[in-house]
């Protein structure tokens, strides 16, 4: 449950359902069952406090991916900066997963900066792994 004056000053998405005549306004409702408890915490946790909770990252970064899906459905540029910070973060120690991938590819347009940065990561990951790998006393060389 959030106190809807935040909810609407914060959000433009919240503030069209709340404040219009639509169903969710009336009843002052909003019922979002596809959206996970964890990605909601994120959610909430930026809508009260104005930051992204990074301590939540590990082990895998698929959380705040998909937080940034929903930042983006609800039109907040500010949330997906401050995640795209989050993420880029849990990358400078982390290898991009299959799973964030697949989950991009599925739910974000083609010219999402999450895909681009992703992608990106991916290459460079992939790259650094093969200079690693032809440094290495152990690779071939």
């Amino acid at each position: 449950m959030f106190h809807k004056d935040i909810l609407v000053e914060r959000c433009p998405f919240f503030e069209k359902c709340l404040k219009n005549s639509y169903k969710e306004g009336q009843e002052n409702q909003v019922y979002l069952a596809e959206e996970s408890p964890g990605v909601f915490n994120h959610f909430a946790t930026f809508i009260y406090h104005n930051r992204v909770d990074k301590t939540m990252t590990s082990p895998g970064n698929s959380l705040l991916v998909q937080t940034f899906v929903l930042a983006d459905k609800f039109c907040m540029p500010g949330f997906q900066n401050a995640l795209m910070d989050a993420i880029a973060s849990f990358h400078k120690t982390r290898a991009v997963s299959a799973t964030d991938l697949a989950f991009i590819n599925d739910h974000v347009p083609s010219n999402s900066k999450i895909r681009a940065f992703l992608l990106d990561q991916m290459v460079y990951d992939i790259i650094e792994e093969q200079v690693l790998d032809r440094t290495s006393p152990y690779g071939e060389n």
